[in-house]
């Protein structure tokens, strides 16, 4: 996060965790056997895998392992994905519907047994959760996903009239997931990936892949480095090969904590809305019982002001619970695929050595876990059983409803390309109006600059252009970032940095014949 305002509960409340330099890891000249880029919940869980496999591992993350996506979750872990089953069945037929339940549901008894095993703290609570509606005008929607949810084999019932944090008029309940800490349990990962005998190093910026026997992977600062299989798990693929962000839609969402001040019935609760709101308990970092609720999702940089989803979210809360001063505040971000099932396994059709997975639409946990399977079997030589759902290069994804999201996305993109290029700047070209912690594009057209200033008044100023394929970034208030609306690039308005790809390089600097003519760290 760049802003410093906003911090999820777990990143803010994560143990300590020891530093992990590339030099401690460094493998010189040897090949590894795999290379994973991308220290979140699909990278560690792959390492740890083929790790206790006995196969050479090196994980690199460009921060630090389970603070990005994985360390910004609910953290909720279940098959129930909101309003998935029916709609899934009337995409792609009731079997594979069911080949999507028994996947991520297996991964939710998979991370159970871990933690217990391992006895990862973690924060883990056993939890129902309850997908429903307030809205009466809802409420046949959610007695066909229950139906659709329990013709998935899942342990799930229709449900009406439980306590929940609104009227629950009708709704599906599913068992055996729980809620947990997602950075606490992605630092529990790392030690064990650790104890398996595989390395990771912190800091390492993955640039590019050349794929070959073996592989060859680019750093940023550290050189190249070969291994036999490659797994690209940032997110969002930061190589191109598989055009995976031309058929994502990325969406981002946001959260609130805040000390709970009276009663909660237990479960994990979804309600769909609108406006649709997840609540959950947890623990607050002097053990005091806590609330986070999400929700207010929009697709990423076409939405303005940002910094009001959280006050929506705030006023929700506290007209429907009883809660304390909020705490914490925090954004996510995450695709979506066209026919809403994640793209997994090979990153281009033909590869064998390099891979990924995408595409979780906010149910990552789950999600990223049974991806991680899915890849590690096929890296060990064994069939993947869920590879005709998540296959990358499946046909059935150009079904009527996907063919007309990749349309209006190629549209939008195309709208953004051209018209960003030739609208004159937001302020005329003058920087003056800038308040503390406000950006804006200025300049002309061609020559726009992204400028930004901070607490501090100094002003921070950029190339408006993504370093991905050329769209004009926007602004984000509430993380204080540069976001792209054509493939969800995001940048650090201080620095320039990348926080999310699929870019790999950081916005250069900016002209200052932009019309940045003030004084301060143009950098």
């Amino acid at each position: 996060m760049t802003n410093p305002t906003t911090i999820s509960l777990w990143n803010d409340t994560a143990a300590p965790s020891p530093a992990r330099p590339f030099s401690a890891v460094d493998p010189g000249g040897t090949a590894l056997d795999v290379v994973v880029v991308g220290g979140g919940i699909v990278g560690l869980t792959t390492a740890l895998l083929l790790g206790r496999t006995g196969r050479r591992v090196l994980v690199f993350e460009a921060r630090q392992v389970g603070s990005g996506v994985t360390g910004s979750t609910t953290g909720k872990v279940t098959a129930a994905h909101g309003l998935r089953y029916d709609a899934l069945r009337r995409k792609i037929g009731a079997p594979l519907a069911k080949d999507y339940a028994d996947a991520n549901q297996a991964a939710v008894a998979w991370i159970r047994a871990l933690i217990a095993t391992e006895q990862i703290d973690c924060d883990w609570q056993d939890r129902v959760a309850y997908t429903y509606t307030s809205n009466p005008a809802k409420a046949d929607q959610l007695r066909r996903e229950a139906a659709a949810t329990i013709e998935t084999g899942l342990p799930a019932r229709a449900v009406e009239g439980v306590a929940a944090p609104t009227e629950m008029l009708a709704g599906v309940a599913i068992e055996g997931g729980g809620e947990l800490h997602g950075r606490n349990y992605c630092l529990g990962l790392a030690r064990l990936v650790e104890g398996a005998g595989a390395g990771i190093a912190e800091g390492v910026r993955v640039v590019g892949v050349r794929e070959g026997t073996p592989c060859e992977v680019r750093t940023a600062d550290h050189g190249t480095l070969r291994a036999e299989h490659v797994v690209v798990a940032t997110h969002v693929p930061i190589l191109d090969r598989g055009l995976h962000f031309a058929r994502l839609v990325p969406q981002r969402s946001y959260a609130i904590a805040a000390p709970l001040t009276g009663d909660l019935p237990a479960g994990s609760f979804y309600d769909i809305g609108p406006p649709s709101r997840s609540v959950r308990t947890a623990t607050g970092a002097d053990g005091e019982p806590v609330v986070v609720v999400g929700g207010e999702g929009h697709q990423t940089a076409r939405s303005h002001p940002t910094s009001e989803r959280y006050a929506r979210l705030e006023r929700w809360s506290r007209e429907h619970l009883e809660i304390g001063a909020v705490t914490h505040r925090w954004s996510s971000q995450d695709p979506q695929t066209l026919d809403d099932v994640p793209y997994v396994g090979p990153l281009r059709p033909g590869s064998r050595t390099l891979w990924t997975a995408t595409g979780f639409d906010k149910w990552g946990l789950s999600g990223g876990t049974a991806a991680a399977h899915a890849i590690a079997a096929r890296i060990a030589g064994r069939d993947d059983p869920h590879g005709v759902l998540w296959n990358p290069s499946r046909r059935r994804q150009l079904i009527p409803s996907g063919l007309l999201r990749l349309a209006k996305l190629s549209v939008e993109t195309a709208g953004s390309l051209v018209g960003d290029r030739v609208r004159p700047g937001r302020l005329g070209g003058s920087v003056e109006r800038l308040a503390p912690g406000e950006g804006r594009v200025v300049g002309r057209p061609g020559q726009q600059a992204a400028v930004f200033r901070d607490e501090r008044g100094t002003i921070h100023a950029h190339s408006a252009v993504c370093t991905h394929l050329g769209c004009e970034v926007r602004f984000n208030d509430a993380e204080q970032s540069w976001d792209c609306p054509c493939h969800g690039s995001r940048f650090d308005a201080r620095d320039g940095s990348v926080l999310e790809g699929p870019a790999v390089r950081p916005l250069a600097p900016a002209d200052r014949r932009a019309g940045t003519s003030e004084p301060g760290s143009a950098r």
